[in-house]
């Protein structure tokens, strides 16, 4: 009789092992699979912020007119506005943007400074457009708005080139093709000194 209950035992042991077995198994199929939901939610949550943003190279290959326009022309103004190599380039900068720009922006005092005690020139200032991201707001028949990110780099002497960044808003006229209002946020910058952070 004894034997007849350890074996009972036994197989009770063994079924119970198995269950267990079963629910763990089940658990962890479940837990992987909560966790590759979670991951699939996350690449699409970075799928859609990618597609808000708008640059150049993506933007050539849409079907999107007003985009395309408004790209080209905020090129053209921040390469013209951020390029220069001396005084004279930098003095005459509004009058080479006449045909991307309207000339309410052109003579916007707060967009292109005057420069009286020739800083550019005593200072050997160089500067140079690298690249822009556009964050269009809205875009409807008669215009774009939005918001630019323009990264440049500018270097004084024979200082080494520093990098800046720039955030504007901006309102593109379709039928013009020009920029009609601009207006700076602010210049952006990260900080390379690490003593800050011990």
């Amino acid at each position: 009789m004894k034997k007849h209950n350890d074996s009972i035992l036994t197989i009770v042991i063994a079924v119970f092992s198995l269950i267990s077995l079963t629910f763990l198994t089940v658990s962890v199929i479940d837990t992987n699979n909560q966790k590759a939901s979670i991951n699939d939610k996350i690449q699409m949550t970075h799928k859609k912020s990618e597609d808000l943003v708008i640059d150049e190279a993506k933007e050539k290959k849409s079907k999107r007119p007003g985009i395309s326009n408004s790209l080209d022309a905020l090129n053209d103004f921040f390469d013209g506005y951020y390029t220069f190599e001396n005084q004279q380039e930098y003095n005459n900068r509004a009058k080479s943007l006449r045909n991307v720009a309207s000339s309410d922006v052109l003579t916007d005092e707060k967009i292109f400074e005057s420069d009286p005690y020739k800083k550019v020139k005593q200072l050997e200032l160089q500067s140079k457009f690298t690249s822009l991201k556009f964050f269009p707001a809205t875009l409807n028949d008669t215009e774009v708005t939005g918001s630019v990110y323009v990264s440049y780099s500018a270097n004084y002497a024979d200082k080494k080139a520093g990098t800046g960044q720039a955030l504007y808003d901006v309102t593109f006229n379709r039928s013009d093709n020009k920029i009609t209002n601009i207006s700076k946020k602010g210049d952006l910058s990260v900080n390379t000194d690490s003593t800050l952070y011990e």
